[in-house]
């Protein structure tokens, strides 16, 4: 027979996981922020906490991980509440952990979604193989997955880029890789379709001088996600409503403007399905 203590410090406990934190820290896997200078990080760390603050009524703060696994464990041991992974990473630990669901993800312009690989009109290269021991332009605004995706297409999948290309620089900005390549101070750059377009209406004559060797099959977006069994319906709907009105506002605006996002949104009815085709088309390395 189950004793009046047990039963007591049960419901306490319950109590307390169920109770609305009042603070929401974020963890944030280092790799999406790869190259961005620290004082950028912590310009987007602000901006971040205004908005959080602002428009759920909780004080945000973010963590900063290694890998998502650590942000999986983070999660299971309530040092977070919060992770933002990438398109793919959330793709690749969402079957790990069936109440890993996700908040809200971000909404890009959709050719921000799909990488691709810039070379020179005059480049000889017809593949990846044929920039061996050349130079690779890499933005520190090239996303994570769209690096997933480039060592996918090299000779040694899933080897660091620095073992096929001579030099990878980082270029200030995606415009700047694509005027490095014009110049030919690297031989290719990797950016994204959305770049690309921008480019050539800003300048027409040196976007005629490019062509694209390679480019991926649109990528899934990243993901605000949560552990259904850490957060209680209450603080979900909360939090999703306040990010998803977040571009309404002049500081939400700012922000998103910084990470190149038009709005966060709930996931479509389909996400499901998006994430296993991505898994299966780029898996882990």
């Amino acid at each position: 027979m189950i004793g009046f203590r047990t039963v007591v410090a049960t419901l306490a406990i319950g109590a307390l996981a169920a109770a609305p934190p009042r603070e929401i820290k974020v963890g944030l896997i280092r790799a999406m922020l790869r190259d961005v200078p620290r004082a950028r990080q912590q310009t987007l760390e602000k901006q971040f906490r205004e908005v959080m603050t602002a428009q759920t009524g909780f004080e945000g703060d973010v963590v900063m991980m290694d890998a998502g696994a650590d942000a999986r464990r983070a999660l299971t041991d309530g040092d977070v509440q919060l992770v933002v992974f990438s398109g793919l990473d959330f793709a690749w630990n969402r079957p790990k952990n069936e109440t890993l669901r996700p908040l809200v993800i971000a909404v890009p312009d959709p050719d921000a979604l799909r990488a691709v690989l810039v070379v020179a009109q005059t480049e000889p290269a017809k593949d990846v193989a044929g920039l061996k021991d050349k130079t690779l332009a890499l933005p520190s605004d090239t996303t994570d997955d769209a690096l997933q995706f480039l060592t996918r297409k090299c000779p040694a999948p899933g080897s660091p880029l620095t073992g096929h290309f001579a030099k990878v620089s980082n270029p200030a900005s995606l415009e700047d890789a694509l005027d490095d390549v014009v110049d030919g101070t690297a031989q290719a750059a990797l950016v994204d379709a959305a770049a690309l377009k921008m480019f050539e209406r800003r300048k027409p004559s040196r976007r005629a001088k490019l062509r694209v060797l390679l480019e991926s099959t649109p990528l899934p977006p990243s993901v605000l996600a949560y552990r259904s069994d850490k957060l209680d319906a209450a603080t979900v709907t909360k939090l999703r409503d306040g990010l998803q009105n977040a571009h309404s506002t002049e500081a939400g605006q700012r922000l998103l403007s910084q990470i190149r996002v038009k709005r966060f949104d709930s996931p479509p009815a389909d996400f499901d399905k998006t994430l296993a085709e991505a898994a299966r088309a780029l898996p882990p390395g």
